[in-house]
């Protein structure tokens, strides 16, 4: 017993023996070797933790570019017609966010436009603006100080049209971010207890880092990891955009670890620094004291605990290994529970533990597999109960669910109609536009299904067609309104092949049906495709409505040369000035609508005698009544003041044109009422009506809605049948609207037609006399008093010499000295050798070497007496109203529109010569 006690006193003092023996031995080896690996592992830690990073960051600058370029593609920046106000409203909208420091609309040369109020006032010769004009794209900015802070400042050109334009710039969206944005991802990283995350750019510089005095000083990073080789090497990759991580020497601090990563879409690179003391220290400690602990363990419990050890932890924890070497091959529920059933102890427990644990991966798993599925085959309204999990993995399933939701309200924000049909192509998920869509064809409400007509048969592959993988075409359909919709459609087989659907594969198979209402696009079509056939036929109108009077024209004046008959040629010459002041007023009317559709039709405003206007359009329209033998009355309110203020040349041209058309289309001994009356009057505003009623052919409902449209007529048989522009009543209603009035018609076919009009104007006190209005079957000779003008002479510069040839005749009977000049240098020339022998002169504006505009600034720059007085009159077919103020701008004095009327000739004459001659 002895022996054995003392050889077992023996083995058990060998054994200790050993056991410190061994463990002084490894004391040094699993230092320097735990050393190593702590910083082969640190090393490993610290890379993926500087990708996240990173990759944080890249987040971060994408959210705030995607966020940029939503409102660098906002329209009202991009559009030409957008006002500063429009602008402003986009920047409002924006800076209506927590995100942004300043934000401003920029000029092609760098000065704000518009923004918001701490915007600089011009980022010309700042960084940005040199990035922008180098990348023509999105430029970030580095980090940088502003009003408020460091911010980091963005910019990007936005161009005319939006990002699919025209690629001229329109002008620079710039603005500014919180740096906050990228101070709260490096807070975030934690890596040892003085550990550090910072980014720097190519050149080096700090652009974040938690002491923000590094970023305001603008420090290099060789002031953290000094001039080493090492320090530098890294540096490079870091300034390459290069991804690693690497050990530091440096004497003072023992070492540091550096891992490092680029932010893409950036010039930056994000590193992680931590001094390899806050490791190895504690790696060191944790080693000594691990081994001199573990060895006296080893030596205590070496022989006692052995044998229990097998028994009692060994073959359970074998086990245990077992069946997590399944569950990482994903061999779920594999396992037995009978090890938790017979031991009561802590290993029963655990594996119970290990077992509900399995338990609970295994039910997540199979509930992420079903929502895949279901996804996959495109069942997306399927979600999974969250409230069946605990813990994580309620955080995990709730987020599947709510990341399910979001998609599937971005597909219900989408503007298409969007379906997933299954293999029997019922509809399992629809948008909300699709349900809109249905609803609209009565789906919804119980009626037939407007996806049936064109979604192939059930028991079909789930695509029209054999071997394609998708569709398009168009579908009209009718609403319940009884309207046609048109449709862009588009069917796409997801999740599957056609061959695996034929072959009864079990990968899921769906089809996506998306709708797009191309309605108003195919009306705007048709629309245009009308209008082209009413321009076409108003062009061929126009070629008929010229070449008609320049036939009667060009005939005419055949026949008056080939006959010798004084009235024979009377007639003819006749003939010719009614064709020629038809085919006047044909081209009066397309200047008229010329300047309507470029919004340049104006009114002129001036005092005139209301009854004496509407005398003169009734004198002007009677011969044409009497040819007719029709009966024409006038009714006129006395309630219309004398003289009122208004254009009362595009008053008569309303009024004119309503009756010309009441006598085209009245018949023979037909009967034509005028009426004018004081509707209202309020703040000396007086609102007139003017009636012209018919008994002709009247108008149908349908011809009544084309009839102020313009270059259109109500019916095409009318241009053929009483000839016409087509363009009358449309610049009419322009005239009127321009009036504060609006005009209407009322008629029936068969029983005439009554056309109204409202007008508004104002009362004037400068009352003139009136002529009283001619009877029926009365008018005026139009006959023209030729004045004395002895003792003046005059000045005509035309190049023209007809045009020479018919002042000459007007001048004829006025006794007035004319000499006539070819262009303006001759004028000039004239008049300055002898400026007080004009009395007058009238100038042509379009004339070779030197033109009427240049020749009047001339004759206005001489130095003699005369020239600043001698009155100019503008002789030119140019008769638009900026062509009037070009005129007097050049220092004339007044304006004769081509062709020349002998009348307006005399007026201009009496207004700047006194009649009667010179000097009495």
């Amino acid at each position: 017993m002895k022996i054995n006690r003392s050889l077992t006193l023996k083995l058990l003092a060998i054994t200790l023996l050993s056991t410190v023996a061994l463990a002084a031995g490894l004391v040094w080896l699993m230092a320097y070797f735990m050393n190593g690996l702590a910083d082969a592992i640190l090393l490993n830690l610290m890379q993926p933790i500087a990708k996240t990073a990173a990759q944080g960051v890249e987040a971060n600058m994408h959210m705030m570019a995607d966020r940029f370029l939503t409102i660098r593609d906002d329209s009202r920046l991009s559009s030409r017609d957008s006002s500063k106000r429009e602008k402003q409203d986009v920047i409002d909208n924006a800076m209506s966010g927590i995100e942004f420091v300043w934000l401003g609309v920029y000029d092609g040369d760098g000065y704000l436009l518009t923004g918001s109020d701490e915007c600089p006032r011009s980022i010309l010769g700042t960084k940005l603006y040199a990035l922008i004009l180098e990348t023509e794209n999105l430029a970030i900015e580095d980090t940088s100080v502003g009003y408020s802070g460091l911010e980091i400042v963005m910019g990007v050109p936005v161009n005319y049209g939006g990002s699919g334009g025209t690629g001229q710039v329109a002008c620079y969206l710039a603005g500014s971010y919180r740096y906050d944005l990228l101070s709260d991802v490096l807070s975030n990283i934690n890596i040892g207890a003085n550990g550090t995350a910072f980014i720097i750019n190519q050149e080096g510089i700090v652009m974040a880092h938690r002491d923000q005095g590094k970023v305001y000083g603008a420090e290099r990073i060789t002031t953290s990891l000094g001039e080493g080789r090492e320090a530098q090497d890294v540096i490079r990759l870091m300034e390459e955009g290069q991804t690693g991580s690497a050990r530091i020497s440096v004497t003072s601090r023992g070492g540091e670890f550096i891992s490092f990563s680029p932010v893409r879409g950036t010039r930056w690179s994000l590193g992680i620094l931590a001094p390899r003391t806050d490791f190895t220290d504690v790696v060191s400690d944790a080693v000594l004291t691990s081994v001199f602990v573990t060895s006296a363990a080893l030596a205590l419990f070496a022989i006692s605990m052995s044998f229990f050890m097998q028994r009692a932890l060994m073959i359970p924890l074998q086990a245990i290994t077992e069946d997590s070497r399944k569950i990482a091959q994903g061999q779920l529920g594999q396992y037995s529970p009978a090890l938790a059933k017979e031991r009561k102890d802590e290993i029963g427990t655990l594996y119970a533990a290990f077992a509900k644990m399995s338990g609970a991966i295994s039910h997540v798993i199979s509930d992420i597999g079903h929502l895949t599925l279901a996804a996959r085959s495109g069942a997306l309204d399927e979600r999974a109960d969250a409230s069946d999990h605990l813990g994580g993995y309620y955080l995990i399933m709730n987020g599947i669910n709510s990341m399910l939701d979001v998609f599937c309200s971005y597909l219900n924000i989408l503007p298409g109609a969007l379906a997933i049909l299954g293999d029997s192509h019922e509809i399992i998920y629809q948008n909300d536009a699709m349900k809109r869509l249905r609803d609209r064809h009565g789906a919804l409400a119980g009626g037939t299904d407007p996806l049936g007509g064109i979604l192939p048969s059930e028991g079909a592959a789930p695509l029209p067609g054999q071997g394609v993988e998708s569709f398009h075409g168009d579908v009209t359909l009718t609403g319940d309104d009884g309207e046609e919709y048109n449709y862009a459609l588009e069917l796409r087989r997801i999740g599957g092949t056609e061959d695996e659907f034929q072959d009864g594969g079990s990968a899921p198979a769906c089809v996506m049906l998306v709708m797009s209402d191309v309605s108003q696009l195919a009306r705007a079509k048709k629309g245009a495709e009308a209008a082209s056939r009413a321009k076409s036929n108003f062009l061929a109108n126009m070629s008929h409505e010229i070449r008609t009077p320049m036939n009667a024209i060009i005939g005419m004046n055949t026949l008056a040369q080939s006959t010798d008959d004084a009235e024979r040629k009377d007639y003819c010459l006749r003939k010719i000035g009614e064709a020629s002041s038809h085919l006047l007023g044909v081209i009066n009317d397309i200047l008229d609508m010329s300047k309507i559709e470029a919004d340049k039709f104006e009114l002129s405003f001036a005092n005139f005698n209301f009854e004496r206007m509407l005398q003169k359009v009734v004198n002007v329209i009677h011969f044409r009544v009497e040819e007719k033998r029709q009966t024409l009355t006038v009714h006129l309110d006395g309630d219309i003041p004398k003289v009122l203020s208004g254009d009362d040349q595009r008053l008569a041209q309303v009024i004119a044109n309503l009756l010309s058309n009441a006598v085209k289309f009245t018949p023979a001994e037909g009967r034509i009422d005028l009426s004018a009356r004081c509707v209202s009057e309020e703040d000396g505003v007086y609102t007139i009506q003017v009636e012209v009623a018919d008994d002709g052919i009247g108008i149908s409902e349908e011809q009544q809605g084309k009839l102020f449209t313009s270059f259109e007529q109500a019916d095409n048989r009318i241009s053929r049948e009483f000839g016409g522009t087509g363009l009358g009543l449309a610049i009419s209603k322009r005239i009127v609207a321009m009036m504060g009035g609006a005009i209407s018609v009322r008629s029936r076919p068969g029983e005439g037609s009554t056309f109204a009009f409202t007008a508004q104007m104002r009362r004037s006190e400068a009352a003139g006399p009136a002529s009283p209005l001619p009877e029926a079957g009365r008018g005026e000779t139009g006959a023209h008093e030729t004045p004395n003008l002895a003792g003046y002479r005059i000045m005509l510069a035309e190049d023209v010499e007809i045009n020479r040839e018919i002042v000459r005749s007007f001048l004829e009977g006025t006794s007035i000295g004319l000499d006539c000049v070819e262009n303006g240098a001759e004028a000039v020339k004239s008049f300055s050798r002898d400026p007080g022998k004009y009395d007058l002169i009238f100038m042509d504006i379009q004339m070779p070497v030197t033109d009427g505009y240049e020749a009047a600034r001339q004759i206005r720059a001489l130095e003699a007496p005369g020239t600043k007085t001698v009155p100019i009159v503008a002789m030119s077919a140019n008769v638009f109203r900026e062509d009037v103020e070009q005129c007097l701008a050049a220092g004339m004095d007044d304006h004769l529109g081509k062709p020349l009327d002998v009348d307006e000739v005399f007026d201009k004459l009496r207004k700047y010569l006194p009649e009667g001659g010179k000097g009495g």
